[in-house]
């Protein structure tokens, strides 16, 4: 009898199936839909990794993602403001959050890259999305990329103790 998850993830493990499973994590975590929140529990659960061995793959991938979001996202911003419209959305959008961080609020903005890296749990949180708000917020690689790599430590060892808890729990009762 299949579970809900094994329904969930047997199309994904078909489609991974070709390539070796250490890579098939690194782009899971670097996938922006997903990142740790499939790639740990595919390493772990799918694939039969330890917990550390998926820790690694997963690590490589999702750290891979300040480099490739620094390089998109200000090209991908460039080709936007090529169209009036969504210039305008995003003078918008960038004046928007610039006047609501406030002088106080600049001391934060690199604990926000963190808490939304970190919180992996969370929809809507990642890596992916720390570096947009790193390319909004306007913070300078030095500043920022130490706290997002923390930010993205933290997400994965989380996500590496919630599948191993669960797994542990689900195999003891």
């Amino acid at each position: 009898m299949s579970t809900w998850t094994d329904d969930l993830l047997e199309p994904l493990v078909r489609a991974l199936d070709a390539i070796p499973a250490p890579l098939a994590v690194v782009l899971l975590a670097f996938n922006p839909v997903g990142e740790v929140r499939v790639s740990v529990p595919v390493g772990v659960l799918v694939y039969g990794m330890g917990w550390a061995e998926a820790v690694v793959w997963s690590l490589a991938g999702n750290l891979l993602v300040a480099p490739a979001a620094h390089w998109l996202y200000p090209r991908l911003e460039a080709l936007l403001r090529r169209w009036r419209r969504t210039e305008a959305v995003l003078e918008w959008v960038f004046a928007r959050t610039r006047r609501k961080v406030s002088p106080r609020g600049e001391r934060i903005e690199e604990s926000a890259v963190f808490l939304s890296v970190a919180l992996v749990v969370l929809p809507g949180a990642g890596a992916w999305t720390g570096a947009l708000l790193m390319h909004l917020f306007g913070l300078p690689r030095r500043a920022a990329w130490p706290w997002f790599y923390a930010g993205v430590v933290a997400a994965v060892f989380l996500m590496a103790l919630l599948v191993t808890t669960g797994r542990f729990a689900y195999s003891a009762a």
